[in-house]
């Protein structure tokens, strides 16, 4: 059954209709684009469609998240319902794929999310022991997701992430999780000082080098001086780093590096000397400087909370050097949940 229903209620925007489908009829809409109802042909080609639980298992809607640290689209997840609750999306049903199936198997069965972006990972159940009794989310807006009362895997993916996925990440280690909500704060703080000045970057063939010029005149201007106040305050501003500090020589060249290209060498660097491992962020650093980083912060979600019905994936449990992420193709309830800030 998908979503642990005998039927469920489908929804179409476009048509502002709904009907209800069996299992069996959901299958064949996925499997052939189609379905005969009793009251008219269903196709996947009318969607995107969404999917509605019966009163009693709806949670409450709204705001929600992505990969870690998306901020969510109030507005445009979730759906009003007479109750005032909404309904729990799931993108991907868990019923299309045993534990243990990779996403190549499920790439190759034309398995994958409602955008058409793939499913990543390996299927795994919520009741794997590898998943703790607890599992983590770090996000953008804290006070959002407390009021949403639910991740949702609709928006536009998260910070960095696959622009067209509809996932919520998680990850079995609170550490990495606390870790990656410092770092975020960090790169906001940063990225909020640094993008007004960012210099722009020209090459000159006649004298084979990278000119700098000033975002708002145009004129050349030394990006070195820039370069070197971007590294100190990376050093003044990453409270997680401790004694270690990231060190450039700037005496002999001097890259022609945007503030992200700094961002990358010093996690790469602050991952060999500090031992604390990369985030693997790769935000536009506009996007960074828009976070507001009070309200940063991340949930304890209770492990059976992932048993919605939509499929969950293991990214790199197994990896050492891994974030120890889950993905969640659907909505997570944050019944029982615990929010963290400062």
């Amino acid at each position: 059954m998908i979503g642990g229903l005998d039927t469920f209620e489908i929804v179409s925007p476009a048509e502002e209709s709904a009907r209800w489908l069996t299992v069996a009829q959901m299958e064949l809409l996925l499997r052939d684009g189609e379905v005969k109802t009793a009251d008219g042909l269903v196709r996947i080609a009318d969607g995107p469609f969404r999917l509605r639980r019966p009163p009693d298992l709806r949670q409450r809607g709204g705001p929600g998240s992505g990969h870690f640290g998306h901020e969510g689209r109030p507005g445009e997840v979730g759906g009003s319902l007479p109750s005032g609750q909404s309904d729990i999306y799931i993108g991907v049903s868990a019923d299309l794929a045993e534990p243990g199936a990779h996403d190549y198997d499920l790439n190759s069965q034309g398995i994958e999310q409602p955008t058409g972006a793939p499913v990543r990972g390996i299927v795994i159940s919520p009741d794997d022991p590898r998943i703790p009794d607890t599992v983590f989310h770090m996000t953008t807006n804290l006070p959002a997701v407390r009021e949403a009362g639910e991740l949702s895997a609709r928006g536009a993916g998260g910070l960095g992430g696959d622009k067209m996925d509809q996932i919520v990440s998680m990850s079995a280690d609170e550490g990495i999780v606390k870790q990656l909500a410092s770092d975020m704060k960090f790169l906001a703080r940063l990225s909020r000082e640094m993008v007004p000045t960012e210099p722009l970057y020209d090459f000159d063939h006649e004298t084979n080098e990278w000119l700098s010029r000033d975002r708002q005149t145009g004129e050349i201007v030394d990006h070195r001086a820039w370069s070197q106040k971007v590294v100190a305050r990376m050093n003044q501003l990453d409270d997680s780093a401790g004694d270690w500090e990231f060190n450039w020589d700037f005496t002999e060249h001097t890259p022609a590096y945007y503030l992200q290209d700094w961002m990358r060498q010093y996690f790469i660097a602050r991952s060999s000397g500090a031992g604390i491992k990369n985030p693997i962020i790769f935000t536009d650093p506009q996007d960074l400087a828009a976070i507001d980083p009070a309200k940063v912060g991340y949930v304890r979600i209770p492990r059976p909370n992932l048993r919605t019905g939509a499929m969950l994936t293991d990214l790199d449990l197994d990896n050492p050097y891994g974030l120890k992420e889950v993905r969640l193709y659907g909505d997570v309830p944050l019944t029982d949940a615990e929010f963290v800030g400062d």
